[in-house]
């Protein structure tokens, strides 16, 4: 609010005091030419209060996290149910993160220390988990929105379930430490495994398969049945 709006809200509150009982509003005039009436407590608070500014270490912002609904899970499960979570807290918070029931997951990426995310029973359209660099375990399942996955650059993933999603496209690079990748369920034709080199378990059933590229791996179980016509 600036300085004539102050002042011209201070004088019809002082008009507003002045008037008898029955009158407990005033009419504050907007720059946009719009007019909005307000009890006298409000005013007060306006002309005396003013703008709290925007903190911009809050990731509980829609600038940050647009969904409501995943603003209040980190507000009640990692923070202290206060409003305020700070980027730093996210960026070095290194437990598990279950995105169950959200439907927009922007702002995830700040979990740069992120070892675990779940996801069961959503549909949100793809998105981006390179910034996750540190997830050990993902889990996404049952979401027919999820049609590209890239995970080649997660090298610390140990385990990895995306059943019965809309997969098409999975892009696996050094995933050195990978032990067990279920995917089955999906839209995959193509699947290139060589720098899973530790895989003990692959599934891949009910699939599109035509290019399969096995690791050099200790591979214990590998399921890779088509999907019946």
């Amino acid at each position: 609010m600036n300085t004539m709006n102050r002042i011209m809200s201070a004088f019809l509150l002082t008009a507003a005091v002045c008037m008898p009982a029955m009158s407990q509003t005033v009419t504050v005039f907007q720059k946009n030419g719009e007019t909005v009436k307000y009890k006298v407590s409000d005013v007060e608070k306006i002309v005396f209060e003013g703008e709290k500014p925007v903190d911009e270490t809050n990731l509980l912002s829609e600038k940050y996290v647009p969904c409501e609904a995943f603003r209040n899970w980190i507000d009640q499960n990692l923070g202290d149910g206060s409003g305020y979570y700070s980027l730093d807290q996210a960026a070095a918070y290194d437990g598990t993160i279950d995105i169950t029931g959200k439907t927009d997951i922007t702002g995830i990426e700040h979990f740069t220390s992120l070892t675990r995310l779940v996801s069961e029973n959503v549909t949100f359209p793809d998105f981006d988990v390179a910034a996750l660099k540190n997830l050990t375990y993902l889990k996404i399942v049952n979401n027919s929105k999820c049609t590209t996955l890239d995970l080649s650059q997660l090298v610390k993933l140990e385990t990895v379930s995306l059943s019965h999603d809309a997969l098409t496209t999975l892009k696996l690079g050094n995933n050195s430490v990978l032990k067990t990748l279920i995917c089955d369920t999906n839209m995959l034709q193509d699947i290139d495994l060589t720098g899973c080199t530790s895989l003990e378990s692959f599934v891949a059933s009910c699939n599109n398969l035509s290019n399969l590229v096995l690791p050099d791996s200790p591979l214990k179980t590998l399921a890779i049945t088509p999907t019946a016509t």
